[in-house]
């Protein structure tokens, strides 16, 4: 049985780079978008990802939380996964979101 793509949520990632706080409506979504690049990090002795994604129109950066790494380290997800973001943080590193 196939299953059926999700669209992507188009302008999610400007919304979210551009967010200011709780407040704003896209902290209430879940968004689908699409890993377009994943590379793994060595972050003070541990092992990150960090991907870039994309709405479709915008791209982001996102670090992926350790707890998925086996996902990536797997195989289940990577350059082209599509994937619904249910939780999300922003945050200032050197001056940058």
């Amino acid at each position: 049985m196939d299953e059926e793509i999700p669209q992507l949520t188009t302008g999610v990632c400007d919304e979210i780079a551009s967010s200011t706080g709780t407040q704003d409506p896209v902290w209430s979504t879940t968004p689908v978008v699409q890993i377009v690049q994943a590379k793994v990090i060595e972050t003070n002795g541990q092992t990150r990802w960090r991907t870039v994604i994309s709405d479709g129109v915008h791209v982001l950066q996102a670090m992926v939380i350790t707890q998925y790494n086996t996902l990536f380290e797997n195989g289940e997800a990577g350059k082209g996964t599509i994937i619904r973001i249910n939780r999300f943080a922003i945050n200032t590193i050197q001056g940058r979101r």
